[in-house]
């Protein structure tokens, strides 16, 4: 877990490598990102706070197709 400060404001972050790769952004007021997440395993695709979400995996990473925006929970199963 961790803070990374930005002149916008503070990027919270925290992860959890477990059965599921799972990951909660926060995102300040007037900034997005564009995320990309591991694709270890059998992984099929990416949910985005519990539903699937276009992403494209790239050999061992998924990246998302939309820049992501505000709070969200991604889960890579």
């Amino acid at each position: 877990a961790g803070l990374v400060p930005t002149p916008h404001g503070g990027i919270a972050i925290a992860w959890k490598d477990e059965q599921t790769f799972t990951i909660d952004i926060e995102l300040p007021d007037g900034v997005s990102a564009i995320v990309s997440l591991p694709a270890a395993g059998r992984a099929q695709g990416v949910f985005s706070n519990g539903k699937q979400t276009d992403a494209k995996k790239r050999g061992d990473r998924w990246i998302l197709a939309a820049e992501v925006k505000g709070r969200v929970k991604l889960e890579v199963r």
